[in-house]
């Protein structure tokens, strides 16, 4: 059964470094649809995952263009559906390359072309959070977790997040706010004893280096108070 993964974003930044990762972790032929309000942050996330995958293009929204190709260490298709009345009309954009193909897909408003696309997808979710700049990001496979060939990747990003590093644990309501992680590991007054296992510095060296992204690497008992 597939499992949701659910991210709390404070920012433009955070959903951009958040997609950084999952570009850097992209293989040939990995599919992602992206879903959400108008401004949710879909191509945010986008330009996230062609800086990952080391595309050097500015990408943008192919809202009248419908479809933009960017090359990196692979090939990047970025498609918009978000003008498409219907699927046919959808797949007489030639979808076909781009989700069978040995690039990397990612297809906006996927919502609109739901049978279209084949199961082993992983399905993203962005929607508004309760301050203006958050955002929601609900991250699930289309495929049954155990069998996906996104799990690695969710492992990944939860334990960045916040999440257990156990990817049959991963539930929304156990995920912990990226800007209270921070806390916990900067804030000299909270006692380590006190943190999870997961949070822990020996947990660090698991995590991909992708620039733009901290890992903790001081000792909690080291650590001093941020002052502003």
């Amino acid at each position: 059964m597939p499992i949701n993964l659910r991210i709390k974003s404070p920012g433009p930044d955070f959903t951009q470094n958040l997609g950084r990762i999952i570009g850097a972790r992209a293989s040939a032929g990995d599919v992602f649809l992206l879903t959400g309000p108008l401004g949710g942050g879909k191509t945010c996330l986008t330009q996230g995952i062609a800086l990952g995958l080391g595309v050097e293009s500015y990408v943008r929204s192919p809202t009248f263009v419908l479809m933009t190709r960017h090359q990196g260490r692979l090939t990047l298709h970025h498609v918009d559906l978000y003008r498409m009345e219907d699927a046919a009309e959808a797949w007489d954009l030639g979808l076909d390359e781009q989700l069978f193909g040995e690039g990397v897909c990612v297809i906006e408003w996927a919502d609109r072309a739901t049978e279209l696309f084949p199961e082993d997808c992983l399905w993203i979710d962005l929607d508004y959070g309760q301050d203006p700049e958050q955002r929601i990001i609900t991250v699930e496979p289309g495929a049954p977790s155990e069998d996906s060939r996104f799990r690695s990747l969710l492992v990944v990003l939860a334990n960045i997040t916040g999440a257990s590093g156990r990817l049959s644990k991963i539930k929304a309501a156990n995920m912990l706010d990226p800007l209270e992680l921070r806390n916990r590991c900067f804030w000299s007054w909270i006692p380590p004893v006190a943190m999870p296992a997961w949070l822990l510095p020996k947990r660090t060296a698991s995590l991909p280096r992708v620039p733009g992204i901290r890992r903790l690497t001081t000792p909690l008992s080291s650590c001093q108070p941020w002052h502003i």
